[in-house]
């Protein structure tokens, strides 16, 4: 019974964050450079976060149910796509595991497979970024913000790899990239922040009044 509940709880957890995924893809943040029309959006401050409360189970249903949503409405997936959901889906496993595999290695695997690009060889200190959620693991920081600061850079070492060995850019525009992706994942990071304070705040004024609600029924 237990197991059907979080199975119930965590396909109810996927739907919902489904819907706020393609509402929130609505919302454009940044232009993503090196692209001909894409941009950031909202997305990545939400969608990570099912790996909070949908863990893994929900963060790959979420990927799952995404994709499958674009080939029913336009029978094929393109590259932008791909690039820009699959870093999404690794944030989320960051959030729902601590596993030195995510959090050390994926990261390490990210450098390497940057550097060893003749363009990213040449702009090798843009993949230093990835060692930021390698010290957070062994520093081994619980605020939530460090959590999500982790994330959006495991997400963030994610996308340069797909990004640097299928779309054409110069090793100057990686260079000059470097203090954007700065602010921009400081930003992913307070948004994320910012919205897991307000889901977890209701969360307790809901609960609160359930307990209020159940002594005074008692």
């Amino acid at each position: 019974m237990f197991n059907k509940i979080v199975t119930l709880r965590n396909s109810l957890v996927t739907l919902l964050f489904t819907s706020l995924v393609k509402i929130t893809s609505v919302f454009k943040v940044s232009f993503i450079l090196g692209s001909v029309m894409a941009f950031f959006s909202l997305t990545p401050m939400v969608q990570p976060l099912i790996g909070v409360w949908g863990g893994l189970f929900g963060s790959s249903a979420l990927f799952i149910i995404g994709i499958a949503l674009r080939l029913m409405m336009y029978g094929s997936i393109s590259f932008i796509l791909l690039a820009y959901h699959i870093p999404g889906l690794f944030a989320s496993y960051a959030l729902a595991s601590r596993h030195w595999a995510v959090h050390v290695a994926l990261p390490l695997l990210c450098m390497a497979l940057f550097i060893v690009h003749p363009v990213g060889a040449a702009a090798f200190p843009y993949a230093f970024y990835w060692l930021i959620p390698v010290a957070l693991y062994f520093a081994k920081k619980e605020l939530f913000f460090f959590r999500a600061l982790s994330s959006t850079f495991i997400a963030h070492g994610v996308g340069s790899v797909v990004w640097i060995w299928a779309q054409p850019m110069t090793s100057s525009a990686w260079l000059a990239l470097i203090p954007v992706a700065f602010v921009e994942r400081m930003v992913f990071a307070l948004g994320m922040t910012l919205i897991y304070h307000t889901v977890c705040g209701v969360q307790k004024v809901i609960s609160t009044k359930k307990q209020a609600m159940t002594g005074v029924a008692e």
